[in-house]
């Protein structure tokens, strides 16, 4: 994660990057920023507002597709 709070992920599946800007509780980023670059978890994400590419992150979910910190 950097500084101003956002995050790049790579969904393993899909081979897409996302970006992720805001998270649904500071629980979830200070979970999310403890992990390590490559460490794969499932994420469930929420579109960003507009037409920009970014998301919210919701919660980590223990099935699903796994994304990438990168």
């Amino acid at each position: 994660m950097g500084d101003d709070g956002r995050m790049e992920l790579r969904d393993v599946e899909n081979d897409e990057t996302y970006e992720v800007v805001d998270y649904i509780d500071d629980e979830l980023a200070a979970t999310l920023e403890s992990l390590s670059t490559g460490e794969a978890v499932n994420l469930e994400l929420m579109p960003g507002s507009g037409a920009s590419d970014v998301f919210g992150a919701v919660r980590m979910e223990s099935t699903g597709p796994s994304v990438l910190f990168q």
